[in-house]
């Protein structure tokens, strides 16, 4: 019956034109709730009769491309090495032969040489050179991805696109015993082609576990509250994971503030350039994002990221990436979804990293300070932009409101750092996360005063010249939304 289900809907696989059409009723929904485990998907039984509808019909599945443009350093023995351990013990990782899987990759050099025999017959490669050295602006690797998405729509036969950021890899973290693991309680490639059984739509925006994919200013309040408070013991348990936003100062649903003990995989000394990055650079290692599967029906989506999967490419090509370093990607929904798109949340997350480290002394030149302040502007006006878009309201009150909340929590940052001095002054060395000496302390204090006042003073410059800002910022939503107007027109 299963076979006959998935053979019957694959006329749906290889046709764009039927995008729209609603589940097949009867097609295999199997609940994946109930069958997590903190270890890989084959030791689960439910989950093995969950694939086995797309390993019988292996040789009929439309091509998947993964796409992905960087000027970063790319693992691509870690990209592989991640996948194939997804597909283990499934017939998929066993008929592998480079037709099914592609990686469409654009970087600084070519990768083929790097790779290691093992993955020779894991997938084909098509490498590209991509050396735009403004590492920080996504609208410009995204943008590649889109010629990148052509190459592979000319050369494949109707495949599905999968455009990855290029920390990606595809384990997941889940809760096991209170805290978070990373393990395979997936097949990713399996749940794209079910997905598409289940729910056609024209793009799927997936999630990340791991670090969250955000500005350090965006956590900063949060982890300077854990890094120097009073640790708490009521959040040793996996309801530590439930609350909402758990690691986001700007949320405007978070309602928990409490402190989060340390993780037992960060116990120990923290030294000052840890702590610095996690604040600044990297996020909270205290508070990753962790699976949480879920029953309900998958709901239409906005918000975008990293982890896209588009089974029909024209919403790729007719709308141009809004030229946005920082939330273009889920501006880009929005004008898809204005132009007839129907895209929902693919509830299969994957594993987001941030492995390098700044050393204390840079963090103390003009350049990672601009670099920082960059960042933080850029989403607070892609955020504005992005709300404005949504609910049609003036774009410059929401600016406003947002750079107050942001100045507000830098403000709450220095009194925490006050409180943190006191304990310094004190000698109170073991007091909350301080596994330092005195003399660290003193530097992290410094340190973290000094960036906190260079983002303070850029705050209130960018209030100052809010309404120049946000008079531009208007005038590229109606351009952009002409532009997709005019698409629509046309087609």
């Amino acid at each position: 019956m299963h076979l006959m289900l998935l053979t019957c809907h694959l006329a749906y696989l290889t046709s764009v034109r039927d995008v729209h059409k609603p589940p097949m009723q009867g097609a295999s929904r199997l609940s994946i709730r109930g069958d997590i485990l903190a270890q890989h998907w084959t030791q689960s039984s439910s989950m093995r009769q969950r694939y086995e509808t797309i390993d019988e019909c292996d040789r009929n599945l439309r091509p998947i491309a993964f796409v992905i443009a960087t000027n970063r350093t790319f693992n691509i023995n870690e990209f592989c090495k991640s996948l194939l351990l997804s597909l283990e013990g499934s017939r998929l990782e066993k008929n592998m032969q480079g037709n099914l899987l592609h990686l469409y990759l654009a970087c600084k050099s070519s990768q083929d040489k790097y790779l290691h025999p093992t993955y020779k017959n894991l997938l084909a490669i098509h490498s590209f050179r991509f050396d735009e050295r403004r590492t920080h602006n996504i609208g410009l690797s995204r943008k590649k991805q889109v010629e990148l998405a052509e190459f592979a729509c000319l050369e494949l036969n109707d495949p599905i696109l999968v455009l990855l950021d290029d920390d990606l890899t595809f384990e997941s973290l889940v809760i096991k015993d209170g805290y978070p693991t990373k393990c395979y309680p997936f097949s990713y490639i399996h749940e794209i082609y079910l997905f598409a059984i289940n729910y056609p739509c024209d793009v799927a925006l997936g999630g990340v576990t791991g670090a969250p994919p955000l500005p350090a200013t965006s956590s900063m309040r949060t982890f300077l509250q854990d890094f120097v408070g009073s640790q708490s013991k009521s959040k040793k348990t996996e309801k530590r994971w439930e609350e909402s936003d758990y690691y986001y100062d700007l949320s405007e649903t978070r309602s928990c503030w409490e402190n989060w003990p340390k993780l037992p995989l960060t116990d120990g000394p923290t030294s000052v350039q840890s702590a610095l990055n996690q604040m600044f650079h990297s996020g909270p290692e205290n508070r990753p994002l962790v699976y949480v599967p879920s029953e309900q029906t998958p709901q239409p989506r906005i918000v975008r990221g990293g982890n896209t999967i588009v089974f029909n490419p024209q919403y790729l090509y007719e709308i141009e990436h809004p030229p946005l370093p920082r939330r273009g990607d889920s501006i880009w929904s929005i004008l898809a979804k204005e132009q007839g798109a129907t895209i929902m949340e693919f509830p299969i997350p994957l594993y987001h990293t941030r492995t390098s480290e700044t050393s204390v002394a840079s963090m103390q030149k003009r350049p990672f300070s601009s670099s920082l302040k960059n960042r933080m502007s850029d989403d607070l006006l892609g955020a504005s932009i992005q709300r404005s878009m949504l609910t049609e309201e003036e774009i410059l009150p929401i600016y406003i409101s947002r750079i107050n909340r942001q100045l507000n929590l830098v403000e709450e940052c220095f009194e925490l750092l006050r409180d943190a001095s006191r304990f310094v002054d004190d000698c109170s060395e073991s007091h909350g996360y301080w596994a330092m000496s005195v003399k660290e302390q003193r530097t992290f204090l410094a340190v973290a005063t000094e960036l906190l006042n260079s983002l303070k003073m850029e705050l209130k410059m960018k209030k100052d010249l809010a309404k120049e800002t946000t008079k531009d910022a208007a005038h590229l939503v109606r351009v952009m939304r002409y532009s997709n107007h005019e698409t629509t027109e046309e087609t």
